[in-house]
């Protein structure tokens, strides 16, 4: 079914420019995760590999990208997008952990409450001492904390975030790594 949108891990996504798009485009994480590294050059294969993914798992989010008309893939090298085999059955349903994108385009922490703007320094931090690795991880947590922070939790949000990263770091990197995100909670 993959192979259907997805002919090759070796095409190169790229943003589809639709001009009647109305309304919030809605992602998972991990949907952002990939398009964070969709640069017009980058191979499906290339892709998964700096996202941490497998081609598998990136292939499944990024077919669910190209039947939504939100990418295309195009050869490496080309100009024209790569046919697409037609598919049978519908796009993917909706899932229930969804995130949507700030409406406004300024930084976060240039227009959000100072928990927000920590929470920003934290996730940049962990990302930092993790590397790759340990990017998905991080976001997931820092977007769920966000959520909370948004909708009044306190400090407690961003607290439980970085409990969450560290006991991720010290499965993916060790004790070390789960300490020293643990060190970044210290004012």
């Amino acid at each position: 079914m993959l192979s259907k949108k997805i002919p090759s891990v070796e095409l190169v996504p790229e943003f589809a420019v639709l001009e009647n798009r109305e309304g919030p485009i809605n992602l998972k994480t991990m949907e952002w995760l990939l398009l964070s590294k969709i640069d017009g050059h980058r191979s499906v294969r290339q892709i998964a590999a700096a996202t941490g993914m497998g081609v598998f798992d990136a292939a499944k989010l990024l077919y669910g990208l190209v039947a939504t008309n939100l990418i295309h893939l195009r050869e490496k090298g080309g100009g024209a997008p790569a046919p697409a085999r037609p598919a049978s059955g519908a796009a993917p349903a909706p899932s229930a952990e969804r995130v949507s994108q700030p409406r406004s385009g300024a930084p976060i922490a240039a227009t959000s409450p100072p928990a927000l703007a920590r929470l920003t320094r934290l996730r940049d931090e962990c990302v930092a001492l993790l590397g790759p690795v340990g990017e998905s991880v991080v976001q997931k947590h820092y977007l769920r904390a966000r959520g909370e922070i948004e909708r009044g939790a306190g400090p407690e949000a961003i607290e439980e975030a970085v409990q969450q990263i560290a006991r991720a770091a010290g499965i993916l990197k060790g004790n070390a790594a789960a300490d020293a995100v643990l060190r970044l909670l210290k004012p």
